[in-house]
């Protein structure tokens, strides 16, 4: 579907730019000798379809284990899929799987950098193969304020998630793939990470973000997915969902009373 709707003085191209469709991945197996069952089956995901508009901020919302991370992982084709069927610019994830990672912009949830490289080694190393946009790497070193003359192993963990910003947003990609991004991010950093995703958003990109916290995904986003115990159990606008938790907090106040 292609449409274009105008929301809060901004054009929304509603094309879907990532599709998942039946999304099945489970870790381990199980066999049976000789009566006995050795082995175990853990659920990553479970039966997962949902999909992300161009021009959205799309939060992934759900606590920790329940499902996120295998999900973007499957779709940039990282872990094998028992089950469904995924494409993101239209590709299959898995036959285009390099083209695609090209063309996304990635943090991952466990963020590994090379140790013994600087900030600055690190996106040099990085614009060999992706070309950055050196005027917006100028506005994010402004606002990201990691030493990046300093070795990864000797900066924190909150300055190694900067770093990781950095790398994942300055080619400008249009399409952004973030895993617990503002993760060991103080507040007034994570809000300034907040405001970055919602200019890229009105640029046109489309960012799919995971959190385990309510309050960053509504304060964001423009829709959300909730996953739990590896299955989707709802996808919503925010607006729509704030007022469906409003409800449903009242109905459980009447209840009682």
């Amino acid at each position: 579907m292609y449409r274009e709707n105008v929301n809060g003085g901004r054009t929304v191209t509603e094309e879907n730019i990532l599709e998942v469709s039946h999304l099945t991945k489970i870790y381990g197996r199980e066999m049976t000798l000789v009566g006995r069952r050795f082995g175990r089956r853990v659920v990553g995901a479970r039966d997962v379809s949902f999909s992300v508009r161009r021009g959205e901020i799309f939060g992934f919302l759900g606590p920790n284990g329940a499902g996120k991370t295998t999900t973007m992982r499957s779709i940039l084709d990282y872990l094998h899929i028992q089950e469904g069927n995924i494409t993101v610019f239209g590709m299959d994830h898995h036959k285009d799987a390099l083209e695609i990672r090209e063309r996304i912009g990635y943090i991952p949830g466990d963020l590994a950098l090379y140790e013994n490289f600087t900030g600055e080694e690190l996106i040099e190393y990085f614009d060999g193969f992706r070309s950055v946009d050196r005027d917006y790497l100028r506005e994010l070193r402004s606002v990201f304020r990691a030493d990046l003359s300093l070795r990864v192993k000797s900066l924190s963990t909150g300055n190694r998630q900067q770093v990781g910003l950095m790398l994942a947003l300055a080619s400008k990609p249009d399409f952004m793939i973030l895993d617990e991004p503002t993760s060991g991010l103080d507040p007034l950093m994570a809000a300034s990470a907040h405001r970055l995703f919602r200019e890229l958003r009105d640029e046109g990109k489309t960012i799919f973000l995971s959190s385990h916290d309510l309050a960053e995904v509504q304060a964001v986003c423009d829709r959300i997915g909730i996953i739990k115990e590896g299955e989707m159990i709802l996808v919503e606008e925010v607006e729509n969902l704030v007022s469906k938790f409003l409800q449903n907090v009242r109905v459980s106040f009447t209840s009682e009373v």
